[in-house]
């Protein structure tokens, strides 16, 4: 204790200065950190979001071009088929048509799907709306094969429902593509 009452008074308050000093030093530290920290959060939540930004509207290009691939693939279909029932072609010649376009790059349909449900699910009212009207174009075809397979090979009687069905399925194809499009320009 002799020691301590030997120490004059300046050297207490120059001590005072350094403690006091260095708790400021350690205060503006951390408050240093944890501003970096908050600043490096926030960068990365907005490096997040941009990707998922990105991969959102990225889906749905994609899915806008496997629509359009999906309707031009049942056009070529149901054109070939309107053609059997107008008696330009068998529906063997139809079908000989049907498995050379299976050649050609197709769509993946059940990755159009997983699309619509993962990014897209907004717009399956509307995807719902072609499946339906498919359902009626393909009864109609059942229809008439039904017909053509008992002998009746005019497929008059089916042309005009089926050229409807059809221009009802590419009517609705085009609003689909537009709605991906309008989400894809505010993704």
């Amino acid at each position: 204790m002799d020691v301590i009452s030997k120490v004059s008074p300046e050297a207490w308050a120059g001590l005072a200065g350094v403690v006091v000093g260095s708790l400021i030093s350690i205060l503006g530290t951390w408050l240093t950190n944890r501003a970096s920290l908050n600043q490096l959060q926030t960068q990365l939540k907005h490096e997040r979001d941009s990707k998922e930004q990105d991969l959102h509207r990225e889906r749905l290009e994609e899915l806008y071009t496997l629509v359009s691939s999906w309707l031009n693939v049942m056009a070529s279909y149901y054109l070939s088929l309107s053609r059997v029932m107008q008696g330009k072609i068998s529906y063997n010649n139809h079908l000989d048509l049907f498995i050379k376009n299976q050649d050609q790059p197709k769509y993946d349909f059940n990755r159009l799907e997983m699309i619509m449900d993962v990014y897209a699910h907004q717009l399956k009212p509307q995807y719902q709306k072609i499946i339906d009207a498919r359902a009626e174009l393909n009864e109609i075809e059942r229809l008439h094969k039904l017909g053509y397979s008992e002998g009746d090979i005019n497929g008059a009687k089916y042309l005009k429902p089926y050229t409807q069905a059809q221009l009802k399925i590419e009517k609705l194809g085009e609003e689909l593509k537009t709605l991906i499009a309008e989400s894809t320009k505010n993704a």
